[in-house]
């Protein structure tokens, strides 16, 4: 009976599931987000719960590890859903590549409101005497406020006015460009108007 016993172990050990639970094999594989694009998941976490053992991938969301066929590999990353992949029996061969798509977790924060008051009584002495606004007749009103009207009209100058003023002048200089600029007192035209004027009255308004 004892020997008969330790022909069935012995058998068991040497069974196919047994040894191919022993067998490591390379898994390779590429972490990506589970969109249309197919975007690489960068540094996502691998860990494999039955060796208890892990790395991490790398940039373009690479990985490898060494693991066993029947291995629960978990995969994690901020921003996404955990997954858990099972490495299939692959037979004779020494390495397994995949690719892990996994799921965006998409998580609403809920709304946060930041009040510059540190308790009800400053809010409500801040609202007692809070400054009410103008509404827009009185903002009309002080737009169209007689005194400040003039004193934009000192500072504020006609554009058109302006550049007419200026071209005006510089056609007059270019125009008499290296000669003397005649003096309208030196003008006989000017006398004659001048004393046309006072012979006719018009200087007495």
């Amino acid at each position: 009976m004892l020997r008969l016993s330790c022909l069935i172990g012995y058998a068991l050990l040497l069974s196919p599931a047994v040894v191919g639970q022993s067998v490591l094999i390379q898994f390779n594989g590429h972490v990506v987000a589970s969109d249309a694009a197919a975007t690489p998941v960068a540094f996502a976490s691998v860990y494999n719960k039955t060796l208890r053992t892990g790395t991490v991938a790398n940039h373009e969301g690479f990985f490898s590890l060494v693991a066993r066929p029947g291995d629960s590999i978990e995969f994690t990353s901020i921003g996404f859903k955990a997954r858990t992949v099972v490495v299939p029996d692959v037979g004779r061969q020494t390495s397994y590549t995949t690719v892990v798509a996994m799921e965006p977790d998409v998580r609403t924060l809920p709304e946060t409101r930041i009040y510059p008051w540190l308790s009800k009584e400053q809010f409500r002495q801040a609202f007692v005497y809070m400054p009410i606004p103008d509404d827009a007749m009185s903002v009309l009103e002080k737009n169209l406020d007689a005194d400040l009207m003039a004193a934009l009209g000192k500072e504020l100058n006609d554009p058109d006015l302006r550049t007419k003023q200026m071209l005006q002048s510089y056609a007059n200089s270019y125009y008499y460009l290296g000669q003397y600029q005649p003096m309208p007192i030196l003008s006989p035209t000017a006398w004659m108007q001048f004393f046309d004027m006072l012979r006719s009255g018009a200087l007495k308004k």
